[in-house]
């Protein structure tokens, strides 16, 4: 009986992060914003892959105003496994949205 083995490997792709959770009006900065992820599986899904489709993802619910570091989740496409993500956190900064301008007061005149 022949066997065909179906060759594997490894592959690193630089991709973006993306923010889940965020507040309207409310700033963010993540540093970095991009992140190194290296996948592992068959050769040809590897070689096939859309690496645009590729997001890390920061959870920021429940974060306050200021800065945080956040753990990154990834989620590899079907048939391939997460070998490592580099790094695995980021650094978010959350500013307040701007305060409205004082109400002009009115005064009264004689």
């Amino acid at each position: 009986m022949l066997t065909i083995a179906q060759e594997t490997g490894t592959q690193t792709y630089g991709i973006g992060v993306s923010l889940s959770g965020e507040l309207p009006g409310y700033g963010y900065v993540v540093s970095p914003d991009h992140v190194n992820v290296t996948l592992g599986g068959p050769t040809l899904t590897l070689s096939a892959l859309d690496s645009t489709q590729l997001i890390a993802t920061a959870d920021l619910a429940g974060l306050d105003p200021g800065v945080h570091v956040v753990t990154l989740t990834f989620d590899p496409p079907v048939g391939l496994q997460l070998v490592s993500l580099d790094p695995t956190e980021v650094t978010v900064t959350i500013t307040a949205p701007p305060s409205p301008p004082p109400s002009p007061i009115a005064t009264a005149t004689p």
